[in-house]
């Protein structure tokens, strides 16, 4: 399994409540032992249903995370990487080696790439949630 596949694995299992997950695990146990009770198989049907939607979900939220990383340079991704851990320019100029007055340079190209207003909608952007900006069509 790729760490794509891993990763939105885990999302879907971690969105899914406890109760439904039980649920699920049963019919998985009934249907190995060749016995599902109707009950059991429409509340699948709603679970799965949730699951694939989520799913979709998030397989356009990494899409366009991945269309947004794509139009930046390497180094423009380091900073991104750490903008999406919350450090400051001066954390991220302390982490990578290089002066604020770089790093500020770094998000503004950033800025001007992905066609985003503020810092915040650049963080959104590069975690591929849908805020409304032209940078989120891929």
């Amino acid at each position: 399994m790729d760490t794509l596949s891993a990763v939105l694995l885990s999302d879907i299992l971690g969105a899914v409540g406890e109760a439904d997950m039980q649920m699920l695990c049963d019919i998985v146990l009934l249907k190995v032992n060749g016995i599902v009770p109707a009950a059991l198989l429409e509340r699948r049907d709603v679970v799965a249903g949730e699951c694939l939607a989520l799913l979709r979900q998030l397989t356009q939220q990494e899409s366009r995370r991945q269309a947004a990383l794509a139009k930046l340079t390497d180094r423009e991704r380091d900073v991104a990487k750490l903008l999406e851990c919350g450090l400051t320019n001066a954390a991220i100029a302390a982490a990578l080696g290089v002066t604020v007055r770089t790093v500020r340079a770094h998000v503004a190209a950033m800025l001007d790439k992905l066609e985003c207003p503020t810092r915040t909608a650049l963080l959104a952007t590069l975690l591929g949630r849908d805020i409304g900006l032209s940078a989120n069509i891929p």
